[in-house]
């Protein structure tokens, strides 16, 4: 009624400065409170960065910056506890690392930051902590050191094609990215070990596979679409069109392709059987599949039809019928014809590039698994598929969930353990050589063959990889993920 009363009688210029004069206040209201007011205005930081979000906003997506590199400089000004939002504050004392992501801190996550991740039905971007909980026990069992240990070999396989494609790299004189080689061979290890089917993208030229490249830009771009939520949804709407647009459908009625038989062949075998001929339908047939051929080059074999009833001419023949009503209704066969070509668009057969061929991969064996239960007892090894869709579960996921749940796995164990390995290799190597020259002679005492690969367990044993290997995930850097 207010608002009414204060309309009243105004020009629509009038209106919008109302609506501007209101945003502004409002956003001087609420900057006043985040400075002076708000429960954190007590903790130091940068004054742009307590009024408003958009100060970080303007590091991470507009100066591209990392805000882990701004954070060593805040806390060398401001000290071991530094404002960087509204409402977040982050700690320099490593002693605070148990206390807030210990077991008993029973947080829920930043709704504002996870489901920019990409994934929106997957364990990662469940918001809810006891929600989130139920589903990491689900396939917990899949990654158990029983469960590891079982399947070994899977990993081991893609160990040595990796070796020899290191070994025949160094042959012919050529370099080896070990980054971009360790994060195809995890790429490769994680789907066969979790779904059960590899890409061989370890095989792609210099590693740069078209699929890993995409992964990795979309983690660059994280920042951008964290910040952008509306852009990210219409850019998540996009990535939906494309992955229906790659569908391999059967096209039905006048959208089929096949092949022309003889009319007379088929007239003197129901002859035989006692048939009679509707030789209208019979030449249609035939001249419909002569001209194709003839004209064309292809035929929709339409004359193998029951009783020469093909779906595509009894729907030209009915379009025929139809002329006069959408002769007088031009909108109206307007929009017929934009149907027909969004259904041709949708029934184009595109072999998928990039990340699309996992998306799609991923998808199919979603359809298959839970439209063919019994299709997972085919499965070369145990799948996260069989935890996740056991009957004896009281939790039953979508398709989306199975989906986002296969595709979290991919991203998240290709990214992590390579870049392990990668740091490890260069731990490893470099320095003065005393950590490589020591762990090689401890690896080659316990592994003196080449040709005899040692089991998980036995490298486990070797004290000296095993200190290089915890060294390694100590000196991590840690991300703050609120």
């Amino acid at each position: 009624m207010i608002i009414t009363d204060l309309l009243e009688g105004r020009t629509f210029q009038g209106c919008v400065l109302i609506l501007l004069l209101t945003c502004a206040g409002y956003t001087f209201v609420n900057v006043v409170y985040n400075i002076y007011f708000h429960p954190l205005a007590k903790y130091p930081g940068p004054r742009l960065a307590a009024a408003s979000g958009w100060w970080r906003v303007y590091i991470e997506a507009y100066k591209k910056e990392s805000i882990i590199d701004r954070l060593f400089k805040l806390h060398e000004e401001y000290g071991g506890i530094v404002r960087i939002a509204p409402d977040e504050l982050h700690f320099s004392d490593p002693a605070m690392y148990s206390e807030i992501y210990s077991p008993r801190s029973r947080w829920d996550e930043d709704a504002m930051m996870y489901p920019h991740f990409g994934e929106e039905a997957s364990t990662f971007t469940t918001l809810e902590y006891r929600e989130a909980k139920r589903r990491k026990d689900l396939v917990a069992p899949h990654f158990s050191r029983k469960s590891i240990l079982s399947l070994q070999t899977v990993v081991q396989e893609g160990i040595d094609e990796l070796c020899e494609i290191i070994a025949s790299r160094a042959a012919e004189g050529k370099t080896t990215d070990f980054f971009r080689a360790f994060r195809c061979v995890n790429f490769d290890n994680v789907t066969s070990f979790c779904l059960g089917w590899s890409m061989h993208i370890l095989r792609a030229l210099d590693f740069r596979a078209q699929a890993l490249e995409r992964m990795h830009q979309r983690n660059a771009d994280f920042h951008f679409w964290k910040h952008h939520p509306l852009l990210r949804a219409l850019a998540m709407f996009m990535v939906r069109v494309k992955l229906v647009l790659m569908r391999r459908r059967e096209p039905k009625g006048y959208f089929r392709v096949y092949k022309i038989d003889e009319l007379c062949e088929i007239i003197a075998s129901r002859a035989a059987e006692g048939k009679t001929t509707d030789f209208f339908r019979a030449f249609r047939c035939v001249n419909f599949d002569n001209v194709t051929s003839f004209c064309l080059g292809w035929s929709m074999h339409i004359l193998r039809a029951l009783d020469f009833r093909a779906q595509a001419l009894e729907r030209m023949h009915q379009r025929n019928a139809d002329f006069h009503f959408w002769k007088h209704h031009p909108l109206l066969r307007a929009l017929a014809m934009f149907m027909v070509r969004v259904k041709l668009v949708l029934m184009r057969r595109r072999e998928p590039k990039g990340y699309f061929r996992v998306y799609k991969k991923i998808e199919e064996q979603v359809d298959m698994y839970t439209n063919q239960p019994e299709a997972l007892e085919n499965a070369p090894h145990p799948l996260i598929f069989h935890l996740l869709l056991d009957p004896a579960q009281s939790l039953k996921l979508s398709k989306a969930s199975l989906r986002d749940e296969a595709n979290l796995v991919i991203v998240a164990g290709t990214d992590t353990t390579s870049n392990a390995s990668a740091l490890g290799m260069l731990f490893a190597l470099g320095g003065d050589g005393y950590i490589g020259e020591k762990l090689k002679a401890e690896l080659r005492a316990a592994w003196p063959r080449l040709d005899e690969k040692p089991k998980l367990e036995m490298l486990e044993s070797l004290p000296y990889l095993k200190l290089c290997a915890k060294s390694l995930c100590a000196s991590a850097t840690v991300s703050p993920l609120p």
